[in-house]
């Protein structure tokens, strides 16, 4: 390829040189950019001149626009909070947050198809105390085999404690046939 009888084949080194003063930055850009343009010469010296070049530039500009995108899958992580209802027991907490860490779950997997790990924390509240119930961390492999939060779930047995739920019992001791007594028929205790 002559251009004025010069042969740019011979110059194509020194079009490609890089400034080292530059900084890195400016060094790849400038690079990028050179090239990009080498590859467009050489292009329409091996097709055969301007026609040739604009064939090889559309048949880059194709390739490119029809060549699919790398696409990365990825681990989705998510808190969700239980708040405890008032005169629920811990079990019926735990099976709350089993039954919310399957929700999200199944929602993260069916909503992002390259979602392929999910990690899923419960919190649970009682009151003002804030607690990790469980960690459900499973990859979709796994969970379309066995949907079950009890299976990959892992457990913090210090919840109970933290949540000041261990001497909580829901439901007030009485005999049947017999009703609780209120507070005002509690005789008062008067100092002496």
């Amino acid at each position: 390829m002559k251009q004025n009888g010069i042969c740019l084949w011979h110059r194509l080194p020194q079009f490609l040189a890089v400034p080292l003063a530059w900084p890195p930055t400016h060094r790849n850009q400038w690079f990028n950019t050179r090239r990009c343009l080498a590859g467009l010469l050489c292009s329409a010296g091996l097709t055969g001149g301007l026609t040739g070049g604009l064939i090889g530039l559309s048949t880059v500009l194709i390739a490119d626009a029809i060549r699919p995108l790398p696409v990365y899958a990825y681990t989705h992580e998510e808190l969700v909070t239980v708040q405890r209802a008032a005169g629920e027991d811990y079990n019926a907490l735990m099976r709350r947050a089993e039954l919310a860490a399957r929700a999200a779950a199944q929602q993260n997997f069916d909503r992002d198809i390259l979602v392929n790990r999910v990690a899923i924390t419960v919190l649970g509240q009682n009151g003002g105390q804030t607690a990790p119930l469980l960690v459900l961390d499973v990859s979709r492999a796994d969970w379309r085999s066995r949907p079950d939060p009890q299976r990959w779930a892992t457990y913090y047995s210090s919840a109970r404690r933290l949540l000041e739920l261990e001497g909580f019992d829901p439901s007030p001791e009485f005999t049947p046939g017999t009703s609780p007594q209120s507070p005002s028929a509690v005789p008062a205790i008067l100092p002496p």
